[in-house]
């Protein structure tokens, strides 16, 4: 099983996500960088595959559609189990 950790920081913009995407899913060569083409990738996901995303306190409403393209796509390709760290989920906790 593969495992694979997403870090984003509130700072990253468009560009910088899809290139950590990218570059921490070894997606291919051909990754068109935009949320349609992320969607695409992680369905055709064909090995078993655990992505754990950090998301940052206070985050862009691009990383909320990001966040919601991951669900769709675990939903959709049983290899991809995707993980959430939202800070903003677990301050009820403290």
């Amino acid at each position: 099983m593969k495992k694979v950790m997403l870090y984003l920081f509130e700072e990253m913009d468009r560009n910088e996500i899809h290139e950590e995407l990218y570059r921490v899913l070894s997606l291919p060569e051909y990754y068109g960088r935009n949320l349609d083409a992320l969607h695409d990738c992680l369905t055709d996901i064909s090995e078993d595959t655990v992505l754990a995303v950090y998301l940052p306190d206070d985050r862009s409403t691009y990383m909320d559609r990001l966040c919601r393209v991951l669900r769709d796509a675990e939903l959709e390709n049983r290899h991809l189990a995707v993980v959430f760290n939202d800070p903003a989920e677990n301050a009820d906790d403290l």
